[in-house]
């Protein structure tokens, strides 16, 4: 058998200098990979709320009358029910209280209905996605003791993880 040589990969010196560059400031790379990304995320979460007020403003719920026709509405006199928004306008602000809540769970009465067939098998479905995702960590811990053993030379340690 012969003997596998060597050959040692050379690069162009443009790229090899981009790559000293890289791995001296690397944690400054990362860090500002990180920052720009939650720039981005910053970015879009604001687009998406002003394109929602756009949207309010024009169906007209941002107004003083529907402002006050929402505090009538809910109950509430004066400032109750209302928050400061963009450029010190008036506007509906929701509360939570025990109407919405009861709200809310009629709507996940109707969207999960506990006493329904696909509600039991998306409950096993999760229960066994759980479980599995258990038995994977402990099969790797056992692997992990198995080859540690393995490595070490350590004989009886190795039958002991398999049996």
């Amino acid at each position: 058998m012969a003997a596998a040589t060597r050959t040692k990969l050379e690069l162009p010196a443009a790229v090899a200098g981009a790559v000293q560059v890289y791995l001296r400031n690397k944690s400054r790379v990362v860090l500002g990979l990180r920052a720009l990304l939650a720039a981005s995320v910053l970015l879009r979460v604001r687009s998406s709320y002003l394109a929602f007020r756009r949207a309010s403003v024009r169906r007209g719920s941002s107004g003083k009358k529907a402002a006050e026709a929402d505090a009538a509405a809910a109950g509430t006199s004066g400032g109750g029910g209302r928050g400061r928004g963009k450029k010190g306008k008036v506007g509906p602000r929701g509360e939570v209280d025990a109407v919405f809540l009861k709200q809310v769970l009629r709507i996940l009465r109707i969207v999960c209905p506990l006493r329904s067939k696909e509600f039991l098998v998306l409950n096993l479905f999760s229960a066994f996605l759980v479980a599995r995702t258990w038995l994977s960590l402990v099969v790797a811990e056992l692997d992990g003791r198995i080859v540690s053993a393995l490595v070490q030379g350590n004989g009886k340690q190795f039958l002991l993880g398999i049996a």
